[in-house]
């Protein structure tokens, strides 16, 4: 499992809507998502260690696997502001609602 403290990604690629999140802190403390840039499908089985002073340094691995179904349509789901999915993973099981943060 990951330290306390270190980013975590996670992509939802419904259709052409695909964003990219970033969780600052772990389950099952409060989590914070940010929206981050898109990254390629490419990097979905990329783990490594990226060195201090690089973009993103520190581990980068997949925590879990598995699939998502959405509970509402995702893409106007994304452009209402409000995604409501399952996951289905060795880790996380269950239904979602990540809610807005207003600063």
């Amino acid at each position: 499992m990951a330290t306390k403290g270190k980013p975590h990604l996670f992509d939802l690629a419904p259709a052409n809507a695909r964003k990219d999140f970033l969780r600052l802190r772990r389950l099952p403390e409060k989590r914070l998502a940010v929206k981050v840039e898109a990254h390629p499908l490419e990097y979905v089985n990329f783990e490594a260690v990226i060195p201090d002073g690089n973009y993103g340094a520190g581990p980068m691995i997949c925590w879990d696997r598995g699939q998502f179904r959405p509970l509402v349509d995702p893409t106007q789901g994304i452009l209402d502001g409000e995604i409501k999915f399952e996951l289905w993973g060795y880790k996380l099981r269950g239904a979602f609602t990540p809610g807005a943060h207003r600063p």
